[in-house]
């Protein structure tokens, strides 16, 4: 399972199939967008935050943890991580199904 160390705390994390099908859904955004490489350009904030959030509560579900966080929560503890943004988008571009090299 992957995690990533925010605020000093390990969360578990999984941008996988079923995050890509909630945030497609959520966000109406065609699945067409994920593999030609341009899904990242036409992203606004609020879409990322959203993915993020999904995917966090994707690791969870995953590793049968308890996940009690909102949206705003996941994006303080971002915030109060240094490096946090960074280091989220490091486990995308690491776990992503339709990154390069996947």
């Amino acid at each position: 399972m992957t995690t990533v160390n925010l605020n000093e705390k390990d969360f578990p994390i999984h941008f996988g199939i079923g995050t890509l099908r909630k945030f497609s859904s959520e966000a109406k955004i065609p699945i067409a967008k994920f593999s030609n490489g341009k899904m990242m350009e036409e992203l606004t904030l609020d879409d990322l935050m959203t993915m993020i959030f999904i995917a966090f509560k994707e690791g969870h579900r995953k590793a049968k943890k308890k996940f009690s966080l909102d949206i705003d929560a996941v994006c303080d503890l971002i915030d109060d991580t240094e490096g946090g943004l960074e280091k989220v988008m490091g486990v995308f571009s690491d776990t992503m199904p339709f990154s390069e090299g996947k």
